[in-house]
C-alpha cells in the first residue's frame, strides 16, 4: 500500500500534462443532454492517431432505450482509448483510459466533473460495494511495454520498470486508498492482462474476476486476504471458447461471460455454465445488462456495432453501429434515479432469494442484520413472528426439512427505493386438491447493507 502511495507523488504531474487536449482547440461541442431512464451511452474512441493504436479522442455516444442516437458526449484529458463504462448508486457514469491511467466521471447532467488522480495504474473497472467502498481492478502485469499485435507502448508506473500488478484496490468514496490485494492473474494471450473485469458477491466477501484473453475465471475472499480456487477455466479442447474477454452479472446473479462469438452463462456460486449463447462473428467484447429481465447490451470491438440481445431465446431485438472500427470498448445504461439509489441492496436481494430457492440455510441468511424482525400484518394490525438471525436460521431448517409440500416460489417485485423494497410473492405447495398458489405481499427494510426488518401482509379472506 505504501508503495502506491509513492508512485502517486509522481502522478501529480504525469495526469496534469494528460490534461491538456493532444489535440488543442477544436470545433467538437457535446451535445449529450441529461441523462434520462433507459439511455445507453457507448464508449467510442476516435481512433486517430496513426502511430498509436490504442491513442484518440475522448467520446461517449449517448442513445435512448431504443438505440437511437441522442447525442455526443467528447470527454476532456483523456489521451488513450476509452471503456469500461458503468454506473455508480449517485447515477454519475463512470469509465477508464487505462493506458494513460485516467479515470472519469460524467453526471448525469451530461457534464464531465473534474478529474481525479486515484493511482498511477491501469484501472480498468470499478465496482461499488455494499459498504460505500470503490473497487478498482487493476488491467495491466507485468513489465512488457509492447506487444506484436499492438502499436500502443504502455507505460511504466513512476519509479518502476513495470506495467502493473493486475490487483484490486479498494479506494473511500473521496478517493483515499485503504488497502490494496494481491490477485493472482492468468495474463491472458499476451501475458499482460491481470484484473480485466470483475463483479462483488457475496455481500462483497467475494470477488470473482477475469483477465482479459484469458481462459480462467478466479475469485478472491476479500474478508481473509486470500486466493480461492478457480470459479471455472475455460477448456477449448473440451468444446468451451478459446478465451474470455469481459464479465458482467445479471439481475438472478448469473454471471455473463463475453467469449468474442459467445456469451456464457455461468452460476456465480458453483461456476456451472447454465448455457452459451451463439453471436453473429467475433470481436464481442462490451457489455452490460440492460435494464429490461434477461436482455444484454454487447459491444462489437471489431466492427463497432451494438446489439440488445434478449438471452432467454438468443434473439437481437435492436442494432446500432457506432461509425468506427477497434473503438467501442464500453456499453451501459442509465437505470434511472429510484432503482439507482437502491443498488447497493440488490446484490444482497438477489442472493437471499437463489439460496432461499437452493434450501441452502447459511446462504439465506448471510445478510441478515443481527436484530432482524419479521412482522405479520393482518387484520387485527402487526405482529412480530420471528426476531433474531439465529432464530430465523432454526426456522428455516424446520420449513425445509418439514415442508415437503412446498415446490416452487416466484416473486414480483413492484420496486426498490432506497432501503424499501416492495414485491409480491407467489408460494407453490402440492395438496390434496392438486397444487396451490399463495400470493403474498411483502416489504423490505435495509440497513448499512442488511436486511433488517419484514412486514407481511396477510389477505382478510385467506
Amino acid at each position: 500500500m505504501s508503495k502506491l502511495r509513492l508512485l502517486m507523488v509522481s502522478f501529480a504531474g504525469y495526469l496534469l500534462l494528460a490534461s491538456i487536449s493532444v489535440y488543442g482547440d477544436d470545433d467538437r461541442v457535446s451535445t449529450a443532454t441529461s441523462f434520462v431512464k433507459g439511455d445507453i451511452f457507448v464508449a467510442a474512441t476516435v481512433m486517430n492517431n496513426p502511430d498509436d493504436d490504442h491513442a484518440g479522442t475522448g467520446r461517449i455516444f449517448q442513445y435512448d432505450a431504443d438505440l437511437k442516437l441522442k447525442g455526443v458526449l467528447w470527454i476532456e484529458g483523456t489521451t488513450h482509448k476509452l471503456g469500461a463504462l458503468t454506473f455508480a448508486p449517485d447515477g454519475v457514469l463512470w469509465g477508464f483510459a487505462p493506458i494513460s491511467w485516467n479515470v472519469i466521471e460524467v453526471g448525469p447532467d451530461a457534464r464531465q466533473l473534474p478529474m481525479r488522480a486515484f493511482a498511477p495504474r491501469t484501472l480498468n473497472s470499478v465496482v461499488f460495494g455494499p459498504d460505500g467502498n470503490l473497487y478498482f481492478g487493476e488491467h495491466l502485469i507485468g513489465s512488457q511495454r509492447k506487444i506484436a499485435f499492438n502499436t500502443t507502448t504502455f507505460n511504466y508506473m513512476p519509479g518502476t520498470e513495470k506495467i502493473g500488478d493486475g490487483n484490486l484496490f479498494k479506494f473511500s468514496p473521496d478517493g483515499r486508498l485503504l488497502e490494496e490485494y494481491s490477485l493472482e492473474s492468468d495474463g491472458g494471450m499476451a501475458g499482460i492482462h491481470g484484473n480485466s473485469s470483475m463483479v462483488l458477491v457475496d455481500n462483497g466477501q467475494r470477488a470473482i474476476y477475469l483477465s482479459e484473453t484469458g481462459k480462467r475465471i478466479m475469485q478472491f475472499d476479500l474478508v481473509n486476504h486470500r486466493q480461492l480456487p478457480d470459479l471455472a477455466a475455460f477448456d477449448p479442447e473440451n468444446g468451451d471458447p478459446p478465451m474470455v474477454l469481459f464479465m458482467v452479472q445479471m439481475a438472478d446473479g448469473r454471471l455473463a461471460i463475453a467469449t468474442g462469438n459467445k456469451i456464457a452463462l455461468l452460476d456465480s456460486t458453483s461456476g456451472e455454465k447454465i448455457d452459451e449463447i451463439d453471436l453473429p462473428q467475433a470481436g464481442w467484447a462490451a457489455m452490460t445488462p440492460s435494464i429490461d429481465k434477461n436482455h444484454l447490451l454487447i459491444g462489437n470491438f471489431f466492427t463497432g456495432e451494438f446489439i440488445k440481445l434478449n438471452i432467454d431465446n438468443g434473439e437481437i431485438v435492436a442494432r446500432n453501429n457506432i461509425g468506427e472500427e477497434r473503438s467501442l470498448s464500453g456499453i451501459a445504461q442509465f437505470a434511472g434515479y429510484g432503482s439507482i439509489a437502491a443498488d447497493r441492496y440488490e446484490a444482497i436481494i438477489r442472493e437471499s432469494e437463489r439460496a432461499f430457492m437452493a434450501r441452502d440455510i447459511e446462504g439465506a441468511i448471510r445478510n441478515l442484520d443481527e436484530n432482524y424482525v419479521m412482522y405479520e400484518i393482518s387484520e387485527a394490525g402487526p405482529e412480530e413472528r420471528i426476531s433474531g438471525k439465529e432464530n430465523v436460521r432454526r426456522t428455516l431448517g424446520q420449513f425445509f426439512d418439514s415442508n415437503t409440500s412446498w415446490v416452487d416460489s416466484e416473486v414480483d417485485k413492484w420496486g426498490l427505493l432506497d432501503n424499501i423494497l416492495v414485491q409480491v410473492e407467489y408460494d407453490s405447495f402440492e395438496t390434496e386438491d392438486g397444487l396451490k398458489t399463495i400470493p403474498t405481499l411483502v416489504v423490505f427494510e435495509h440497513r448499512d447493507g442488511k436486511r433488517w426488518r419484514e412486514w407481511r401482509f396477510r389477505p382478510r379472506d385467506r
